[in-house]
């Protein structure tokens, strides 16, 4: 099986694995006795991010010194045992437990990244890392409606075991299908290199800015997202749940074809513009406008800006960053995007509910240009795209 497919299989898995709970994450804690379900719903969701950011620069770092395969298969270990106590927890404190250990070990997506700059020329790797999206996506589109079928069917508890089994097919596949990517060569190199800091690395440090910039934004438009299709375009559950499924879709569409063509056309950064762009009108429309054909076309615009911006940068950054340190560069991606997440979940929430949906999407306007004019500032420096070479050669000068 090709690395990149085996790669996106593992992907898919661990996404279908993360999202199966949500439908019926109030629910479990309800049945473990909270009280305040909604600020333990809160905690076991920040739990899925703040652990990595220890964890994952730890598992990019021993990636380069011992390889992909064996620490993709240590992660799924991790994150099935994490499943495993979502379905025996006889309280919150293990459920908490449980959830902690799956953020910790949850580093499969930033080592299928380092997978596929193993492998893959520069021209390549926004495309690539596109299919590695996609593949994300469509386990998050699909991962809640197995789980609320199997909440249905046989309780919350048994979401737990589903999520499990998908992590056993993930480790079937490194175990069976992978192949190991990074050569010795790059082991060895890491092994005997100096450590340099990954953001002093030139252009690294303003392509950084601009992940967490377009991170925060994104994550507070998903905070809050439902909110807003109940409060203001009084959306009800079947509503939000084709707001979810078209933003999804159109993002999965994107990942898997459209990018392609346009980083082919563009360069990485300045298709990362462009999908910042997207980003900040979409979220400028859903600001001023209180009109559903507005909402619809500006969902469109935000999911597929997202879908080009995400893969375009974390491209550019594979590419100016050597071979042997792709582990540790994907570690710290990952460090980086836990905490922006975090900071865009807490941040769009208070925005929200101090300021309304018009602050809020403000906001998140304003940090998308941003990121986009640190973005276009590189892509002016470096004189031509990024297809083209230019930044891995300029760093070499």
């Amino acid at each position: 099986m090709p690395p990149i497919l085996a790669a996106a299989i593992v992907v898919f898995c661990e996404s279908g694995a993360i999202f199966a709970v949500q439908p019926v994450i109030d629910e479990h804690c309800r049945r473990l006795g909270a009280s305040d379900v909604a600020a333990w719903v809160g905690v076991l969701m920040l739990l899925t991010s703040l652990p990595k950011i220890a964890g994952n620069p730890l598992m990019g770092w021993l990636s380069d010194r011992f390889g992909r395969r064996p620490l993709l298969a240590v992660a799924t270990l991790g994150t099935l045992a994490g499943s495993v106590g979502w379905a025996l927890a006889p309280n919150l404190a293990w459920l908490v437990l449980a959830r902690g250990i799956s953020g910790l070990f949850g580093a499969q997506a930033g080592l299928t990244q380092a997978l596929v700059a193993d492998i893959t020329a520069p021209e390549q790797r926004a495309a690539k890392l596109g299919w590695l999206g996609a593949a994300f996506g469509a386990g998050a589109a699909l991962g809640p409606l197995a789980g609320g079928v199997v909440a249905d069917w046989f309780g919350s508890f048994a979401v737990g075991w589903a999520a499990a089994g998908l992590q056993v097919v993930s480790l079937g596949i490194i175990a069976f299908s992978l192949r190991e990517t990074l050569p010795p060569g790059a082991r060895r190199q890491e092994a005997a290199s100096v450590q340099r800091p990954i953001w002093t690395i030139p252009t690294v440090g303003a392509l950084l800015v601009t992940l967490v910039l377009q991170t925060v934004a994104l994550s507070q438009m998903i905070a809050t997202f439902s909110p807003i299709m109940t409060d203001r375009y009084r959306l009800g559950p079947a509503g939000k749940g084709l707001g979810w499924a078209v933003f999804g879709l159109i993002g999965i569409a994107v990942q898997g074809g459209a990018i392609r063509p346009t980083v082919r056309r563009l360069g990485e950064l300045r298709t990362c513009a462009v999908g910042l762009a997207g980003i900040a009108v979409g979220c400028a429309i859903i600001s001023t406008s209180q009109n559903q054909g507005c909402f619809w076309l500006a969902v469109a615009l935000v999911a597929s800006g997202a879908a080009l911006a995400s893969p375009a940068v974390l491209a550019a950054l594979s590419c100016v960053v050597p071979p042997e340190s792709q582990g540790r560069l994907a570690g710290l991606n990952q460090a980086l995007l836990g905490v922006a997440r975090s900071a865009g979940y807490v941040g769009g929430g208070a925005l929200y509910v101090r300021g309304g949906p018009a602050t809020a999407y403000a906001v998140a306007t304003v940090l998308a240009m941003v990121a986009g004019a640190v973005c276009l500032t590189v892509a002016r420096r470096a004189r031509r795209s990024l297809f083209r070479g230019s930044i891995t050669s300029s760093t070499q000068t």
